[in-house]
């Protein structure tokens, strides 16, 4: 367990207090307090009767043989539960997996989770009111099933229910399992026992779901039937099921289809590490499209290398259309969200070596490519080659968030653990880069970050020196990452053949570095490297002898650092 003295907590406060200070229309709330190690905070907007909004944040505290603690912040930044926040449950066991909480429309909110002590593996539910008091009871939605519970996914279907389904361990392999509540935590399918999902033999592990506009859900997991019955090496496929409101599947009992095959059969290389990777991290996802049909996105890894394939599959799983992005052979970890238009967002990790990006793109209901087939470079800022980019876990409900037809995605690098926030524009592919802003430096465990939007306000959850914060952005201004100390960087023409203008501009006089790097951030060009006077400027880049493609040009003055994106067409 962390300790940590006075002066270090003087310190955090005051660079708290900087970091509000510097940034316009910004600030930091401080939602825990303690030295106890805490784990998996989530983030959810409750809402009742259109009241202003306020945000619920939960995570699990290692205090007391495991606590699970509550905070409640308003649309102000005040929160309501004192400074630590307050205990919904203690001597709670382990906890494994992120707790997943639905609003109940009422102020209050169900909880989802997953417990492990000594007594039991299950999956839980809660309720919890709006003044933060576990209503009446416990809910177990796994009662009934010999072995272990693991692995929890959630979806709301059309007509307000909120279904659970989960992977269960027993007799030596895996099965998936379901059930659906309503937000009185009353047990809807199968006379109140778990529903069967898949119970085919061997592994069926880590299921993914959304609903299918019709009342019931599209189920999702990985398989390793095939592998096992043609004495392949393990890999594991992706099937899934459709299951009708009362939870009966539609077609192929409680096997499942094949929807999306591993084709990786050589049992040399590094085929261990990619299937634990999908193992412990899930790697795919589904959401909603179109005329009750479902899209999913998946890391494929075979004989060409590892990739990302994106699939549009009907209620009768039946594959509609299928798009491989084989471009990017190094591709993995992939997650997708819904555009609002019955399309998707896909943003994915990069792992070259000395590359380790964060891409994305995105795909109408078609899944017709809206960016021509580029990946485009979310993780803007230039540092060193080798250092890590991380994305939030996949199992964050609101890892990533749409507002008005944009998206915002957190992302961490390890260089300094320092976390990001940026914002694809499906209109202006030119300005992701404007809209890169680092949050905060020497964050913990950056898997660990969420977003919801409050009241306009955009807040972004994380952890830090062992506590959990929010920082909170307007999102109603000229642009969402506007500084009131940051100089101004652009250029003219963008894109350009061969010669472009940069212009910027700074408020104090000092120091000044501009520098050109390629995409995988190689410096190419060193353009200024001396002192400069405060106000406007500008300097002539010459890409005569550079190919074409994406390059970032970096400003370093006085402290602070911004990157642009430009492009040179030949």
């Amino acid at each position: 367990m962390k300790k940590w003295s006075f002066s270090v907590s003087l310190v955090v406060t005051i660079m708290m207090l900087v970091i509000s200070a510097s940034v316009s229309l910004s600030k930091t709330v401080e939602l825990s307090k303690g030295k106890s190690d805490k784990h998996f905070p989530v983030s959810v907007v409750l809402n009742s009767d259109g009241n202003t909004e306020q945000n619920l944040f939960i995570w699990y505290d290692e205090s007391n043989n495991g606590t699970l603690f509550a905070q409640k912040m308003n649309s102000d930044g005040s929160i309501e539960w004192g400074n630590s926040g307050k205990i919904l449950m203690s001597n709670f066991g382990y906890m494994s997996d992120f707790p997943i909480v639905h609003p109940d429309n009422t102020g209050g909110a169900v909880i989802i989770f997953h417990r492990n002590s000594i007594y039991t593996d299950e999956i839980f539910a809660v309720k919890l009111d709006s003044y933060g008091n576990i209503e009446n009871r416990t809910v177990s939605l796994s009662a009934g099933l010999p072995g272990s519970n693991y692995s929890p996914a959630t979806a709301v279907t059309e007509h307000g229910f909120i279904v659970v389904t989960w992977e269960h361990f027993y007799d030596g392999h895996f099965d998936i399992y379901a059930q659906a509540i309503d937000y009185n935590l009353n047990k809807l399918w199968n006379d109140a026992q778990p529903a069967k999902v898949c119970l085919y033999d061997n592994d069926q592990r880590k299921p993914t779901l959304t609903s299918d506009g019709q009342g019931g859900v599209f189920i999702a997991w990985l398989d390793n039937r095939n592998s096992f019955e043609n004495s392949l090496n393990y890999s594991l496929d992706v099937f899934a099921s459709r299951l009708d409101h009362d939870g009966t599947p539609y077609q192929n009992g409680h096997k499942g289809s094949l929807i999306l095959r591993n084709n990786f059969t050589s049992p040399l290389g590094s085929s261990g590490v990619h299937n634990l990777r999908k193992e412990l991290f899930y790697n795919h996802n589904l959401i909603l499209s179109d005329n009750n049909s479902f899209m999913i996105a998946a890391e494929i890894f075979d004989t060409s290398g590892n990739y990302i394939k994106v699939l549009k599959v009907n209620k009768d799983m039946q594959i509609i259309s299928a798009k491989s992005l084989t471009g990017n052979l190094n591709a993995g970890d992939p997650r997708i969200i819904s555009d609002g238009n019955s399309g998707m967002y896909l943003v994915w990790k990069d792992y070259s070596n000395n590359s380790n990006l964060i891409l994305g793109t995105a795909f109408d209901k078609d899944l017709n490519d809206k960016f021509s087939g580029n990946s485009l470079l979310i993780s803007c800022e230039i540092t060193k080659g080798n250092s890590e980019r991380i994305l939030p876990d996949i199992r964050i409900k609101n890892s990533m968030i749409v507002n008005n037809g944009d998206l915002f995605v957190s992302w961490m690098n390890t260089d300094n653990n320092r976390l990001f926030i940026s914002k694809l524009d499906l209109t202006d592919e030119s300005d992701l880069c404007n809209n890169t802003v680092e949050i905060l430096s020497s964050i913990d465990e950056g898997e660990y970050t969420s977003i919801t939007i409050q009241d306009d306000k955009l807040v972004i959850v994380y952890k830090h020196f062992n506590n959990i914060f929010a920082h909170i952005r307007e999102l109603n201004g000229k642009t969402l990452f506007e500084r009131t100390d940051e100089f101004n960087l652009s250029n003219y023409p963008n894109p350009f053949n061969p010669t472009t203008r940069i212009n910027f501009f700074i408020p104090k006089e000092g120091f000044v570095s501009l520098r050109v790097f390629d995409i995988t951030g190689k410096e190419v060009r060193k353009l200024v490297n001396e002192y400069r006077t405060n106000g406007e400027h500008n300097v002539t880049f010459n890409a005569e002898n550079l190919s074409s493609g994406a390059y970032f040009y970096r400003l370093d003055a006085g402290g602070i650092v911004t990157t642009r994106r430009m492009t040179i067409l030949k």
